[in-house]
């Protein structure tokens, strides 16, 4: 760890020569390049996920289980005992975190909140519009939208004509197969999507900042279905609309009240510097 951190910057340098060259080589060789980007941006979000998503997840028992010992070994009231214990860096139990790890695999697994927020995320990013969207239009959505396509209509009337074929050519869908069932996004979405969830959740828990790895990674894929023009002008506005919706009840969440025991503070204290 600490190799790394002294040499951070010739690491990033060597790693993205060394991945360029091989993804040239994997494109002259006819490789399809972007799973080899899929597969690693999928490993280094679900590593991102772990580093903050697990350590919330045992933060708090474990801040607890590690008060009790330090009351239990000191042999002081606990009227009288002060926290002082938890002050410092925690040092977790790998059997700890093996279970906790093992639990998050099983609930993302089985169940249906889990697959229920990923099908909301697929739904609003998706380049397919369906004939029903899962959210309904909405007075906010129905403003955002009508603002976008002024300065859409705004903005081509400034951009030359040459520059709209350009721009054109680079959105050019994929051609589908007849009777192929279309996916939600292709291979260089997918890969944005995956890249840049990883490395603003990295960041973030690496800085401490306190962040919901969720939303992170559905504002990406919003941002950039929104840059892949994944939205028409028919599902725009159930699009924005789900948005809002969900970004609203993100900020509407009830959160509970800080408690005023020495003991809870410490707690999440603690819990907040994990």
């Amino acid at each position: 760890i600490d190799f790394i951190n002294a040499n951070t910057a010739e690491i990033l340098a060597a790693c993205f020569v060394i991945f360029t060259v091989i993804s040239e080589v994997l494109i002259l060789l006819g490789r399809n390049v972007f799973k080899l980007i899929i597969l690693g941006g999928t490993f280094a979000l679900a590593f991102a996920f772990a580093g903050n998503d697990l350590v919330n997840f045992v933060g708090v028992p474990l801040a607890a289980l590690d008060g009790y010992n330090a009351w239990t070994a000191s042999g002081t009231p606990a009227d009288s005992f002060m926290m002082t214990s938890l002050a410092g860096k925690a040092a977790t139990p790998t059997i700890f975190l093996v279970l906790s790890g093992l639990i998050m695999v099983l609930t993302l697994w089985f169940s249906r909140s889990a697959r229920k927020v990923i099908q909301t995320s697929i739904n609003l990013s998706s380049s397919a519009g369906g004939t029903r969207e899962q959210f309904g239009a909405t007075m906010p959505g129905r403003l955002i939208t009508r603002m976008g396509l002024s300065t859409a209509r705004f903005c081509d009337r400034l951009i030359p004509a040459a520059a709209k074929d350009f721009l054109a050519q680079r959105y050019k869908p994929v051609p589908r197969v007849k009777g192929e069932v279309p996916p939600a996004f292709d291979y260089v979405r997918a890969s944005v999507n995956l890249v840049v969830a990883a490395i603003l959740i990295s960041s973030a828990t690496s800085l401490k900042l306190p962040l919901s790895t969720t939303y992170v990674t559905f504002m990406v894929a919003m941002g950039s279905s929104f840059a892949d023009g994944a939205w028409d002008r028919e599902s725009a506005v159930y699009r924005i609309s789900g948005v809002i919706t969900v970004i609203s009840g993100w900020f509407l969440t009830p959160r509970p009240a800080p408690s005023s025991s020495p003991a809870a503070r410490c707690s999440a204290s603690s819990s907040a510097s994990g």
